[in-house]
C-alpha cells in the first residue's frame, strides 16, 4: 500500500526561522522591505539566499542582518530573478512572438502593467499567465486558438516546476549558473519525485497563508519564502548524495532540535517553552496551528 505520510518536516518548515531570537524584528524588517517600489523584491530574494546559504552551513543565528547587508541582498536578488526568468524565456519568447503577429498589442495597457510592476515586481512572475488569459477569453478576437493557449500555459507550468530544482543546485554550488544544469535538475526531479512534489503541495498551501494573511502579507510572505527554502532544501536530505547538508540546521532538527522544547498544544495553539536556555535559540514560541502548518506569532 501506498504511504500517504509525509515526508518532510512541516513543523520545521515553518518554524525555523522563528528559533532566532530576533526572528521578530528580523521579519518585521523584511515585511516593510517588501512593501518598497522596484527592489523589494529582490531584496528579499537576496535576502532569502542568504538565509539558504546559513541554513546549508548550519550558521547560528539562522536570520542573517538587514543592517549594513541591504545592497547585497538587491543584487542577489536580481541574479535570482535573472535566473527565474531565464528558464521562463522560452515561453515569454513564444508568447511576444504570436501577440506581435496577431497585431492585438494595443489591446493591453502596457502602461498599467509597467506600473503596476514597477510598485509591485513581486507580481512579475504572474504576467504572463494573465495576459495569455485575458487575450484569449477577453477579447473578441484570441490570440491564439485556445489549443496553443493551453500548451503555452502548460510549458508555463512545466518550467515552472522546474525552476526550485535549479535554486536546489545553487544552495550545493553557491553558484548561479549551477541552476541551468537542465539535465542534473531533471535527475534530481526524478530521484526525489515524490519529495519534491510534496515540496511543491506544501510551499503551495503556505503560500496561500502568506499573501493572504491581509493586512499582514507582506510578513506573511517573508515567512512564506523562508520556509519555502527549507522545504525545498530539504528533499535531498537523507536521501544520500547529501555530504553538504551533514551541519545543517536541517540535520541539527533530525537530530532533535525541537526536543529542546516543551510544547503545549490546544486546538488552535502551539506554544514552546525551551528546556534548555541558550542565546542562540528563542526561548519560547507561540505559533498558531494549521493542520501539520505551525504560523510563528510571538
Amino acid at each position: 500500500m501506498l504511504d500517504r505520510r509525509p515526508q518532510l518536516n512541516w513543523q520545521a518548515t515553518t518554524l525555523f526561522m522563528a528559533t532566532d531570537p530576533e526572528w521578530k524584528r528580523k521579519l518585521f524588517v523584511g515585511g516593510l522591505v517588501l512593501l518598497l517600489p522596484v527592489v523589494g523584491w529582490p531584496a528579499i530574494l537576496g535576502y532569502r539566499k542568504v538565509v539558504v546559504e546559513r541554513l546549508v552551513d548550519g550558521v547560528s543565528p539562522v536570520l542573517p542582518e538587514w543592517r549594513g547587508n541591504f545592497t547585497k541582498y538587491v543584487l542577489e536578488g536580481f541574479q535570482a530573478i535573472g535566473v527565474i526568468f531565464a528558464y521562463l524565456s522560452p515561453v515569454i519568447i513564444w508568447f511576444v512572438w504570436r501577440l506581435l503577429s496577431s497585431g492585438l498589442g494595443d489591446e493591453v495597457a502596457w502602461n498599467w502593467v509597467a506600473g503596476i510592476l514597477l510598485v509591485f515586481p513581486i507580481f512579475a512572475p504572474l504576467v504572463l499567465p494573465l495576459l495569455v488569459t485575458y487575450l484569449v477569453w477577453c477579447v473578441p478576437t484570441p490570440f491564439v486558438s485556445y489549443w496553443e493557449a493551453s500548451a503555452m500555459m502548460t510549458s508555463y507550468t512545466a518550467l515552472t516546476f522546474m525552476i526550485p530544482a535549479g535554486f536546489l543546485r545553487v544552495s550545493r554550488h553557491r553558484r548561479m549558473w549551477a541552476a541551468f544544469h537542465l539535465v542534473e535538475n531533471a535527475r534530481l526531479i526524478g530521484r526525489f519525485f515524490r519529495r519534491y512534489c510534496e515540496a511543491w503541495i506544501g510551499s503551495g498551501c503556505i503560500a496561500l497563508v502568506g499573501h493572504w494573511a491581509i493586512p499582514f502579507s507582506p510578513w506573511g510572505v517573508m515567512w512564506c519564502y523562508l520556509g519555502i527554502v527549507y522545504a525545498f532544501n530539504e528533499v535531498p536530505f537523507g536521501q544520500g548524495d547529501d555530504a553538504y547538508l551533514s551541519d545543517s540546521w536541517i540535520a541539527r532538527v533530525d537530530a532533535g532540535l525541537f526536543d529542546r522544547y516543551e510544547v503545549q498544544r490546544s486546538r488552535f495553539m502551539s506554544r514552546y517553552r525551551s528546556l534548555e536556555p541558550s542565546t542562540d535559540y528563542t526561548s519560547t514560541i507561540k505559533a498558531v496551528r494549521l493542520g501539520c502548518l505551525e504560523i510563528p506569532i510571538g
